[in-house]
């Protein structure tokens, strides 16, 4: 803060902490951990983490998302300290460094998905906390047995691909 106050420009990158652009992707590396970032469309951003500085293993086929982004979308990037804020026409995706964390705003920086706390690791498991405005829906991940809209509810997914559906996989929540 005290470089902005003398008319320099803060920067994120510093010896824990660095992004760099490929493309519509943005890769945050932090000190064991990392993000990716790919902008689909000007309100679609595919957010991917990475424990254990996995980024580079990323695979870009995706199981959950089957569109595939556009060539060419517009975005800024903007270095505000401990903070990097990537910018659509539509949407922003702010990184901090401490929680190391994206959180989601419209470009009039109202909150639509903050994360509440840094993600958590233990053993295979990693754990997700999302705030969202009260009125804002939760859909998918899968789960059978509870409502379409699984906002409030925590219970756990298997991210993984499967070969299909007729007898329980050992990697499908059979309830």
């Amino acid at each position: 803060a005290l470089g902005l106050l003398f008319g320099q420009e803060a920067k994120f990158n510093d010896s824990q902490y660095s992004y760099r652009v490929d493309g519509n992707k943005i890769t945050i590396q932090g000190q064991d951990e990392s993000y990716q970032l790919e902008i689909y469309r000007s309100d679609i951003i595919k957010t991917t983490y990475f424990s254990e500085n996995r980024a580079a293993q990323a695979a870009d086929k995706s199981y959950m998302v089957v569109m595939k982004p556009q060539q060419k979308i517009d975005f800024k990037i903007n270095e505000l300290g401990d903070k990097l804020q990537i910018q659509t026409a539509e949407v922003v995706a702010e990184v901090t460094k401490t929680p190391f964390v994206v959180n989601f705003y419209d470009r009039k920086m109202k909150p639509f998905l903050l994360a509440s706390k840094k993600i958590q690791i233990k053993d295979d498991k990693k754990t997700m906390f999302f705030q969202t405005d009260k009125d804002v829906a939760f859909y998918g991940m899968g789960q059978k047995s509870i409502p379409v809209n699984r906002r409030g509810y925590a219970f756990e997914s298997y991210n993984q691909h499967i070969g299909g559906y007729s007898k329980p996989y050992a990697t499908m929540q059979v309830n």
